[in-house]
């Protein structure tokens, strides 16, 4: 299948994203970042609505209001590049791509892995890229991390944790003890840890793993994860970014 070419409207929305990336640095602040930048877009900047709850000041935030068959994963593949390129500087990251249930979880990552499909096309724009699901990133090493673009698909319910039970996320793991070798005592303390006092144990877990690398997040139908609880869950992952995608943003209640 040969690669997507964009519509105006989806190329005016990769070069705003690009934009809100550069302006972050420009101005050293994603909240004066995103009023300069809507006022260049419609002519009367937006304030700027931050993350509630314990998030770094410097981790930007936005959503892309897409219509429905607009293209919004292929519009989210083809912003990793920008991510590394222009918020992050890096050659390589980690991407936590949060689907709204599993069907929809198992649809886009088989499209991603795909190598004849144009979302892995989009994807392959920012380069050496492996694409994960949950129980493969459990096992993933850090030579990986080091050396490309780590995408993680899984739902959010994945993260809560009261499902950690079940996909263990927040659990030690052997597999992943060597991602906590030689770090320092200032990384250690702002990991998660279980237990007080004597007991308190730092676990080897996926969640500690993508807290000292800080993923950039992408929130798909996020109109449907505006809770409290869910941008606890986020917080908890140290996020680097976050930006949600979805055809019907919250423009009253909870607006992104």
């Amino acid at each position: 299948m040969p690669a997507l070419i964009p519509k105006t409207y989806q190329q005016q929305v990769l070069e705003s994203v690009q934009a809100y990336f550069d302006a972050c640095h420009e101005y050293g602040s994603p909240a004066r970042a995103f009023t300069a930048i809507t006022e260049k877009l419609w002519g009367q900047g937006n304030p700027y609505r931050p993350l509630p709850g314990d998030f770094a000041p410097d981790t930007p935030y936005f959503c892309l209001r897409v219509p429905t068959g607009g293209g919004k994963t292929w519009l989210a593949a083809k912003s990793v590049a920008l991510i590394n390129t222009h918020w992050l500087r890096s050659e390589h990251s980690v991407i936590l791509w949060l689907a709204p249930s599993d069907s929809i979880r198992e649809q886009t990552l088989k499209a991603l892995k795909d190598r004849f499909h144009p979302y892995h096309a989009a994807l392959r724009e920012a380069g050496a890229v492996t694409m994960l699901d949950l129980q493969e990133a459990q096992s993933v090493t850090r030579a990986t991390l080091d050396t490309s673009t780590v995408v993680i698909v899984a739902t959010r319910q994945a993260f809560q944790v009261s499902n950690t039970e079940h996909y263990k996320v927040y659990q030690s793991n052997g597999a992943l003890m060597q991602h906590f070798e030689h770090l320092t005592a200032a990384q250690r303390v702002r990991l998660l840890h279980e237990g007080e006092g004597a007991n308190r144990t730092m676990p080897y877990s996926l969640a500690n793993v993508l807290r000292l690398r800080r993923p950039f997040v992408i929130v798909d139908e996020a109109h449907n994860s505006r809770t409290t609880l869910a941008f606890d869950m986020l917080a908890r992952l140290n996020p680097s970014g976050i930006f949600e995608l979805t055809a019907t943003p919250d423009m009253e209640r909870t607006p992104s």
